[in-house]
């Protein structure tokens, strides 16, 4: 069934729930979104008469109706159109404007929901904050910065030895003459790749063990591993695909914690300002070490050390969580505003200020890291339970007015 089938069939309420679980699936694939902009186009074209026309941009109109209107809430679909503005005739009531789109998923708190009340349309578009993008800077063991995302592709320097190239984003060492850098020869100074806020990249260490870096995070590694183990250092947020060596064990120290990694996948989570440090495995075998407490967890289970705690807590947490980042998504099972915004600071580089009381309740839901923020704020604020307020790159955070029942 073609996604225009899919899209007519949502829109007159005649979908199985199998075809609900087809569209939602499609309609947030990046290869659909100019079809889904074709789509969303005419429907405002059927839907809105031409009466009292005014130009509108697409993305302000989008962004009024996830706003304004009652709407379910949650993994929407963006409709701007490519790099420039789109524009669209817009009839200047709203009034009949039908929950499109932006039910590709649910976004609301635990409770009820309550009809919203409409207002008279005005659109306001907030500073438009993007998403974080490849951005790092790597640091030589000599001192030498190297600014990854302005970096041309091609060689970067040369170490001990070892190339450093960068090729599609992704930084890499390779040993001149052939083979990796584990072992024997060339120089072990230290190097450092750190993304910063409103930053994320991808690297290949020089054993051959692949790393996806979150924003706000940095790793130390040698450019030659020593004989007999693999030694990396992590503050912040990243996923490992390790290189097997039999011989050559891999640890990762994190908040004075290690991971001892037997070649595997798995998710660390370090970041300073969160509640606990989690190791999760994906596949593969590993052993966390926080002074005489050892630890061996099975792939599917995290082990937590929470902060001011005493012992590891091992548990099975959800997966697509834990590893949505990665797959360039949000995804909210249960959290506070407060850990919510904290991904949110560090994804946009954005700075946090609550004001007055915390707002109450969790939040479920999932929408693509890809947004503007204000996109995601606005999602958010649906619930009635939380009201943001941006002003450059600082986002105020005030309780939300709920309406009575």
């Amino acid at each position: 069934m073609s996604l225009e089938e899919l899209f007519r069939k949502y829109l007159n309420d005649q979908m199985t729930a199998e075809e609900l679980a087809l569209f939602r699936e499609a309609a947030t694939r990046e290869e659909n979104r100019a079809e889904m902009n074709r789509l969303f186009a005419a429907w405002i074209d059927r839907e809105f008469p031409h009466q009292q026309q005014e130009e509108v941009d697409i993305d302000a109109l989008y962004l009024e109706l996830i706003r304004k209107k009652n709407i379910p809430m949650g993994e929407v679909t963006g409709i701007a159109n490519g790099g420039g503005k789109r524009m669209i005739r817009l009839a200047s009531s709203l009034a009949a404007a039908a929950c499109v789109l932006v039910a590709v998923g649910v976004f609301l708190l635990r409770r009820p929901a309550v009809p919203a009340p409409q207002k008279a349309p005005g659109i306001v578009v907030a500073p438009v904050i993007t998403p974080a993008s490849d951005k790092a800077v790597l640091t030589l063991a000599d001192g030498r910065r190297i600014v990854l995302d302005s970096a041309a592709n091609g060689m970067l320097a040369s170490q001990g030895g070892m190339q450093i190239v960068k090729a599609g984003g992704v930084v890499a060492y390779r040993r001149e003459g052939g083979g990796d850098g584990t072992g024997e020869g060339g120089d072990a100074g230290m190097n450092q790749i750190a993304t910063p806020r409103g930053g994320f990249y991808e690297m290949v260490l020089p054993d051959g063990s692949k790393v996806w870096l979150d924003a706000a995070s940095s790793l130390k590694y040698p450019t030659v591993f020593a004989r007999g183990e693999r030694r990396v250092e992590l503050t912040g947020e990243a996923y490992f695909e390790v290189a097997p060596h039999a011989d050559q064990p891999f640890y990762i120290d994190a908040n004075n914690m290690t991971v001892e990694v037997l070649g595997t996948e798995l998710n660390l989570m370090a970041y300073t300002d969160e509640d606990a440090i989690r190791t999760t495995l994906v596949n593969g075998a590993l052993r966390v070490v926080r002074g005489d407490d050892r630890r061996q967890i099975l792939p599917g289970e995290q082990a937590s050390w929470s902060r001011g705690g005493s012992e590891w807590q091992i548990s099975h947490p959800d997966m697509r969580q834990v590893l949505a980042w990665k797959q360039g998504e949000f995804r909210f099972e249960g959290l506070a505003i407060v850990a919510i915004m904290r991904q949110i600071t560090r994804w946009y580089d954005v700075d946090v200020v609550f004001r007055g009381p915390l707002p109450e309740g969790e939040f479920n839901g999932v929408i693509p890291r890809k947004k503007a923020v204000a996109e995601l704020l606005a999602v958010l604020e649906q619930t009635d339970e939380v009201h943001f307020t941006i002003e450059g790159r600082k986002i105020i955070v005030e309780a939300g007015e709920k309406r009575p029942p």
